[in-house]
């Protein structure tokens, strides 16, 4: 180099392939130092080249605008807190990228150095943080405490120097983060200019500004868990600065909903570069490590160690539990996050049109292999490879041909990366629910204590001071209802009532925080079913049970008034019920379903409808339509801290038997439903706060729900979106049903 003392070396590489992180090309850089002859020093790095734009609206780099499919990542182990191996590490990164994410903010302070490495080689873009963060000056009454007293400038600026001079030259690093929920004051601006004085190229970015009216911020516009109006106010605003989320989509327990809308959004909008879901991993620590089998492990969080002060699970809000298994979340985020996305256009008799979208930014759609099944009832009728060659951001129209069936057309594309399914896409083209035909009056056997009624191949028994179905007994005298059931019932005089009742209440979620309460103040948990009126009459080949009264505890007003319809003929049962809200500014309802205990063994599911995973109304970019069996086991989700789960909708068919093949076949009418079925009842799952706490019941519980409530993120973000609640207040009703035979025995 011909370079002395304090020189400074410059040199050039002719035309480099530039890194990104859909094709990370990296180049091996070794500086040797000699005296004379003789090596004395070699330092060795992986390095890459690439430019970075971010003057709005849009992100580019190396000239080609991005989305950042983003999530929030801490270094975690459950036996061993914050300290991870480098095989631990690149396990993470590798996990991350299988989930279709591009982008790590590693929050809220600089990682392990070998976490820059391993993005730099697999292709993560990554957002850098500084380790500052001043939640204990709202003990003092002023977040901002720390940011206005010039006395702590010079840790600040030691903070962003570590920062910036440890990991200047990872080719991964797309912005400067200098920290988190740390207040605002002229400490951030001077680490501004200092940040700016080194690297003008690499954008600063910190959220906390943005909660302060008048402020400017920083080169990027960074938020955390906006609703939709905020950034539509974004969007038409005359701010043309890139817009991110840094954190959004709170993953904790069941949740986060709506990721399918926060994407539209993202692509509708050049300036929406994207966000980091909240967050990658949840940070429990695990009890029993001296058992040597992991399944025994117990995973413990904030108060199960004697400590005063404590979030109890807060920390549990990542897509993978602490063992890195995927949560269901996980699999929701994959697919938001989907490379290849095929939208349904237009449908008629003949077919449909469907229309690809790359949502690439360096890769052609043909380097993957995209397979388009046609489906009728969920079942798989033919399956073709597609080619398609679609440039970055490019769409493309094509038209399927599909004759019309009696059954429902589905249509499914899956997009393949050699061998691994990296995302999908299905719809129906119609839905074709009709009625349930009844036309003869069946047989009866009446007793003092009720009816028999012989209908769709079951033997129903209907109680005539509890006014429901209590037993359903099959051939060989099966009883399909537990004889020793364990639930709230119809009240604190009626509580463990055998067979099927209707009920508002869930299991409350880490995301039905904001409205727990005030559920509760309404004694939604509490409800009573007391039936005022009721008839019984045959009409038109029908044999009905029909009752109706208020739905809440005594003494308290009436809030609701249900009725219901048990309508026997020979071909079946079917029920119908109705909910009439009756008071002025009740919280809106968690469900309207209908509850049921099943006996020992009855532990086995066969659905047509939206599977193999849970899903919920706003939860449902991860599955898919088909026919899918499990056992009740295998439908729980076994979230940390137990709660609502294992919900699977758009049910038009749904078979629950035991071993031998003997149950029931609930069936839709007028509209689809959504069913879970766990080992355990609901009070067990709202009463539990580990998941070992879980007993498991000599019964199944299963749940019919006409209506069931979204589960947004609003543990630390947004409530579900009005089209994904219930939709009731004063003066309205809302109905579903559904017919009940029994499920034709397979030989």
């Amino acid at each position: 180099s011909g370079e002395e003392k304090d020189g400074e070396i410059v040199f050039f590489v002719e035309n480099p392939k530039r890194w990104n992180a859909e094709k990370p090309v990296l180049y091996d850089l070794f500086l040797q130092l000699f005296e004379g002859e003789e090596e004395i020093e070699c330092i060795f790095e992986r390095v890459g080249f690439k430019t970075v734009d971010y003057v709005g609206p849009q992100f580019k780099v190396n000239g080609v605008p991005v989305k950042f499919k983003g999530v929030n990542m801490h270094e975690s182990n459950p036996l061993k807190g914050y300290t991870m191996t480098d095989e631990e590490c690149e396990r993470d990164i590798r996990l991350a990228k299988s989930l279709n994410i591009n982008t790590v903010r590693f929050s809220h302070y600089p990682p392990n150095p070998v976490m820059l490495r391993l993005c730099d080689e697999y292709g993560l873009y990554v957002i850098d943080e500084a380790d500052l963060e001043t939640y204990g000056a709202l003990n003092m009454e002023d977040i901002d405490y720390f940011g206005k007293a010039k006395d702590w400038l010079p840790a600040f600026i030691d903070r962003m120097e570590h920062l910036f001079e440890r990991d200047k030259n990872h080719v991964s690093v797309v912005m400067w983060s200098m920290g988190n929920e740390a207040g605002r004051g002229e400490n951030f601006d001077r680490c501004y200019e200092y940040l700016k004085s080194l690297d003008t190229q690499i954008p600063v970015q910190y959220e906390t500004c943005f909660r302060y009216e008048g402020e400017k911020g920083y080169d990027l516009i960074s938020l955390q868990y906006s609703d939709f109006p905020t950034i539509e106010r974004w969007m038409n605003s005359d701010d043309n600065r890139p817009f991110y989320l840094c954190e959004y989509g709170h993953s904790m327990g069941l949740g986060p909903g709506s990721l399918k809308e926060y994407w539209e959004y993202v692509y509708r909008y050049d300036q929406f570069i994207g966000g980091c879901i909240w967050e990658w991993c949840d940070h429990a620590a695990y009890k029993n490590v001296e058992e040597t089998d992991p399944k025994k492990f117990r995973y413990t969080y904030g108060g199960d160690h004697g400590e005063y002060i404590h979030d109890k699970n807060f920390c549990c809000d990542g897509i993978v539990y602490p063992d890195r298994s995927l949560s269901t979340s996980a699999l929701e985020v994959k697919n938001a996050y989907r490379p290849i996305r095929a939208e349904l256009k237009e449908t008629s008799a003949k077919g449909c049109e469907i229309e690809f979208f790359n949502t690439n930014a360096f890769t052609d759609a043909d380097e993957y292999r995209i397979v388009l099944r046609k489906k009728v009832e969920g079942v798989t009728l033919s399956e073709e490879e597609v080619p398609l060659s679609l440039a970055p951001y490019g769409k493309k129209r094509m038209y399927v041909p599909f004759e019309e069936t009696d059954g429902e057309r589905g249509i499914e594309t899956e997009v393949f990366r050699g061998g691994e399914s990296v995302g999908f896409d299905s719809y129906l083209l119609e839905r074709k629910i009709g009625g349930f035909a009844q036309e003869k009056v069946p047989k009866t056997e009446e007793t003092a204590e009720g009816v028999y009624v012989t209908a769709g191949g079951v033997r129903w028994f209907f109680d005539s001071y509890l006014r429901t179905v209590t037993k359903a007994e099959i051939e060989g005298g099966k009883n399909v209802f537990s004889e020793e059931p364990k639930n709230g019932g119809y009240g604190v005089f009626c509580e463990d009532v055998p067979g099927m009742y209707a009920t508002i209440w869930r299991a409350p979620t880490d995301n039905d925080r904001p409205y727990v309460e005030d559920w509760k103040k309404k004694l939604y948990d509490t409800m009573w079913i007391s039936f005022e009126k009721e008839k019984t009459y045959e009409e038109d080949g029908k044999l009905v049970f029909e009752q109706s009264g208020p739905l809440n505890p005594p003494k308290y007003g009436e809030n609701f008034r249900l009725s219901t319809k048990y309508i026997f003929s020979e071909e079946g049962l079917r029920v119908e019920a109705s909910l009439t809200q009756l008071a002025e500014e009740l919280p809106p309802i968690p469900r309207f379903s209908f509850r049921m205990q099943l006996s020992d063994g009855f532990d086995r599911a066969k659905w047509y409808g939206l599977g193999p995973t849970e899903n919920y109304p706003d939860y449902q970019v991860g599955v898919r339509y088909g026919v899918y069996e499990q056992d009740a086991k295998s439908l729980e989700e076994p979230y940390i801290r137990p709660q609502e789960n294992g919900s699977r909708g758009e049910i038009k068919r749904l078979e629950v038997f035991d071993g031998e093949g003997e149950g029931l076949c609930f069936t839709a009418v007028d509209a689809p439903f959504a069913f879970s079925l766990r080992k355990y009842a609901l009070e067990d799952l709202e009463k539990a706060e580990h998941r070992w706490e879980l007993p498991e019941r000599a019964f199944s519980e299963l749940s019919i729900d006409g209506f069931t409530r979204g589960v947004g993120s609003a543990s630390c973000g947004m409530r579900p979106l009005e089209q994904y609640t219930i939709p009731l207040r004063k003066g309205e009703t809302i109905r579903f049903g559904f017919a009940v035979t029994r499920r034709p025995k397979i030989k």
